[in-house]
């Protein structure tokens, strides 16, 4: 990858905000985040969580970033139980 590229992709991540109006969003949104992902994307878990009482967030184990692509049958079966609003796979941390 360009050296540029990587940097321009970090200051993006690093400059992120959560929308002023975020929290009066009436959309069910779905945050998902690896249990063994930087401490830094479990803390914005928390924080897009707290601010709209349409979300839902939850701590998958045992893996990292891009659960869908480790764990694809379980991601699956986490999403289309939170689509239906039925119980979550076994296992899951649910933090709201």
């Amino acid at each position: 990858m360009d050296m540029n590229l990587l940097i321009q992709i970090l200051e993006e991540n690093m400059s992120f905000r959560i929308p002023t109006d975020f929290s009066k969003s009436t959309s069910k949104i779905l945050i998902t985040v690896g249990e063994k992902e930087k401490k830094m994307m479990r803390k914005s878990l928390l924080d897009i969580v707290d601010n709209t009482i349409h979300c839902k967030g939850v701590i998958i184990p045992n893996v990292g970033h891009g659960v869908s692509l480790a764990q694809p049958e379980l991601f699956n079966k986490l999403v289309e139980a939170w689509i239906h609003d039925r119980e979550l796979p076994y296992g899951l941390t649910l933090v709201r």
